[in-house]
């Protein structure tokens, strides 16, 4: 997307309260493979945009759910995270279902147990 750059220059104003700023809208915007690790993307709208492959901040600030994403989004952070802890907890029946149901790519990668 070449006005990728644009949106978050103006995105940072936004976060900023300077008047030319404007909050981020990536609703449906392809992403995959972009490096977002710089960015703050508090407000910013990504719900149904395509992440794969991207790199993108989980930090404190994400904890209040100002970064808006679709249901497909939260189950592929949580097949992640729950990979990751399966190798010290049992992961939750209902958190597995979810992913499973939400995930696209669910079937194609390594099982949560």
């Amino acid at each position: 997307m070449k006005d990728l750059s644009k949106i978050l220059e103006l995105h940072r104003k936004w976060l900023e309260g300077k008047p030319t700023g404007r909050r981020a809208d990536l609703r449906e915007v392809d992403l995959s493979e972009v490096d977002l690790s710089e960015v703050d993307l508090r407000e910013a709208d990504l719900r149904g945009a395509k992440l794969d492959y991207s790199c993108w901040p989980l930090w404190c600030g994400t904890c209040d759910s100002s970064i808006k994403v679709d249901k497909s989004t939260a189950a592929q952070l949580l097949y992640h995270a729950c990979i990751i802890a399966q190798q010290h907890i049992d992961i939750p029946k209902t958190l597995v279902e979810f992913v499973a149901e939400h995930f696209y790519r669910y079937n194609a990668l390594e099982k949560l147990k």
